[in-house]
């Protein structure tokens, strides 16, 4: 018990902001009741944060207490650790674009996985599924235009593919259009109608 519990010290110590840590890593130094039982030990402390059944993530101690990490960190390595793309709401995406002002208060992304709630602190993040095709270019601006287009509506498609058009650079736009495939028709539409203005 002590090993484990020194192992799981060690790793929250060392961890980098947003990481997460499970039982399932600490095995090695003892059983994973014993791993599961170190973890919650931690988090009554405050040293981590429950952020998932059986996910944990460290915060970091100030003079006026224990501070959680980013939700966008924590969203990093929960996509790297189960695999799934994971990426911006359709409304961050417009908003980081500077096609609407509006700021999202809620957390929330866009999963090829199954949607599901984390907890930071008390603060929620949303996971919610997603078709592929939105969540194509998960790191880059061509993908997030995509995004925002889909979010912001078919009613306004083609006002706001013009104006990508113009805000992206020509390969970011290159990419938008080669994903013209992919995307609902009216997307599409809006997409080849802002292409072709001259």
């Amino acid at each position: 018990m002590e090993e484990v519990t020194r192992a799981v010290q060690m790793r929250t110590k060392r961890a980098k902001e947003g990481a997460l840590l499970t039982s399932k890593e600490f095995v090695g130094s003892g059983n994973r009741a014993a791993a599961d039982q170190a973890l919650s030990r931690l988090a009554k402390k405050g040293e981590l944060a429950r952020v998932y059944r059986g996910m944990y993530t460290p915060s970091r101690k100030t003079p006026y207490g224990y501070v959680l990490p980013e939700a966008e960190a924590v969203v990093k390595s929960y996509a790297s650790l189960s695999g799934e793309k994971v990426v911006n709401s359709g409304a961050t995406a417009a908003n980081q674009l500077g096609l609407t002002t509006q700021v999202p208060v809620q957390k929330v992304f866009l999963t090829t996985g199954k949607s599901k709630t984390l907890k930071l602190g008390r603060h929620t993040i949303r996971l919610k599924h997603a078709p592929a095709w939105i969540t194509s270019l998960p790191k880059n601006r061509s993908g997030e235009a995509i995004r925002a287009i889909a979010h912001l509506g078919r009613a306004s498609g083609v006002h706001y593919a013009k104006l990508l058009k113009n805000r992206l650079t020509p390969e970011e736009w290159t990419r938008v259009v080669a994903l013209k495939a992919k995307v609902p028709a009216w997307v599409h539409a809006a997409i080849s109608k802002a292409e072709n203005e001259r």
